[in-house]
């Protein structure tokens, strides 16, 4: 099969997926960037736009990842925040914090632990912590292209701004695939899927399609698309979200 089809194929099964499950945040992208054989790694991704005159609105978007990594373990801090504007009013106020460990068992194969804290003002999520693990599984793991697997489960607490709370259990499983070119330019695309334990019918998604330009080494472009969807989101807010955005990516 050659390389536009898998592109077609995985696309296609990538949005097919999201019209009928779930919504969690995505590092994986992030993560895939800071590799390391040993020691430490980071990679940093900034986009900022902005307009004035008959519009006037601006969006930061930050977001960075540290790993170390030692023989089999790798340990890994994730952080990401957006804020915007739109003619003077706020229209994006978010942040994830992510901790995760995880360690090989084999050479295509391991288990991880994690940890994760967000808000986010526009869906009124005032707090969500949750905590879980699981396995994960390299199908395919070769220089120029990959495709992983993750399996598992997390409880997660939900805090509301209308003083609702939530709590429950939810299993988690997710995907990713990256392909490398020859001009060292990349494409890769994650799934994560979510149901809740206790019902079936509460489904979460989130997933993205990134191309990236190299520009050196150290620097590159990158162009997403990004997709977030809640099966039953609160009242007066949208079950699904679309977010494009073009943004450098640096690493050392």
């Amino acid at each position: 099969m050659n390389l536009f089809r898998k592109i077609v194929i995985s696309t296609c099964l990538y949005v097919s997926l999201l019209q009928t499950v779930a919504a969690v945040v995505n590092i994986e992208s992030l993560m895939q960037g800071a590799d390391v054989d040993k020691g430490w790694g980071f990679v940093g991704a900034f986009q900022v736009s902005g307009a004035s005159g008959n519009a006037n609105n601006s969006s930061t978007d930050v977001s960075s990842i540290l790993t170390h990594r030692e023989g089999s373990i790798t340990n890994l801090f994730s952080l990401s925040l957006k804020r915007g504007e739109s003619q003077g009013v706020k229209n994006a106020d978010r942040m994830t914090a992510h901790l995760r460990h995880m360690r090989d068992s084999g050479q295509s194969s391991g288990y991880e632990v994690y940890t994760q804290l967000q808000q986010n003002d526009f869906t009124n999520l005032e707090e969500r912590l949750l905590v879980g693990g699981g396995r994960y599984l390299y199908l395919r793991d070769h220089a120029k292209s990959n495709f992983k697997i993750g399996f598992g489960a997390f409880y997660e607490s939900e805090r509301y701004k209308n003083a609702s709370s939530e709590n429950g259990v939810r299993s988690n499983l997710y995907a990713t695939y990256r392909y490398i070119f020859a001009n060292r330019s990349i494409f890769s695309s994650t799934i994560y899927l979510q149901n809740k334990i206790d019902g079936l019918g509460d489904r979460r998604a989130l997933g993205d399609l990134v191309i990236s330009f190299p520009v050196n080494e150290s620097i590159s472009i990158d162009f997403s698309l990004d997709l977030e969807y809640d099966s039953e989101p609160l009242v007066g807010i949208e079950s699904t979200d679309w977010t494009y955005q073009s943004g450098v990516r640096f690493k050392f």
